[in-house]
């Protein structure tokens, strides 16, 4: 697994370990990030060169629907999956991560540039905020900040 899933795959197994409900914050924060990062690198410049292969993003978005209780569309019918107890819900979470990775393995082979890693779409994000940045400061170096005034000399302690 590549880093990112080999993450995932650990904390859902230390949710697990600890006993948590599929209820707690802490689950369903963790089901929302995951799914989070799945949609940016789904649809982060659709129809650039970093698009994500288009039948790739629709095979992760139908396993997010089987998988996420919260996912389901707003107004369709139906409600997606319902769990009968947390131990099956962590394993479909469990499974939802296997299959994510699959799928990203599958998009790296195709060629895309992120690799197998979701987060790639945001790290080139900031990758090219940062360019820009440095782009801003050398046409305006009015931009850089004046330098910090230097420590006091005074040792007292404070209370």
């Amino acid at each position: 697994m590549s880093s990112y899933f080999d993450a995932k795959a650990q904390e859902l197994r230390d949710m697990r370990a600890a006993g948590l409900s599929i209820h707690h914050a802490e689950v369903r924060q963790w089901i929302r990030m995951f799914v989070l990062d799945i949609a940016v690198a789904c649809e982060f410049d659709r129809s650039g060169p970093l698009a994500f292969p288009e039948e790739l993003r629709d095979a992760a978005y139908k396993l997010v629907l089987r998988c996420s209780p919260e996912h389901w569309p707003y107004g369709v019918p139906g409600y997606g999956v319902d769990y009968e107890t947390d131990e099956q819900g962590l394993e479909y979470f469990r499974q939802m991560v296997e299959g994510m990775h699959d799928i990203f393995h599958e998009s790296a082979r195709r060629g895309w540039r992120g690799g197998d890693n979701p987060l790639s779409a945001t790290q080139a994000m900031d990758s090219r905020m940062e360019e820009r940045c440095a782009e801003l400061i050398a046409a305006d170096p009015s931009l850089t900040l004046p330098p910090l005034p230097p420590l006091s000399d005074n040792t007292e302690e404070l209370p």
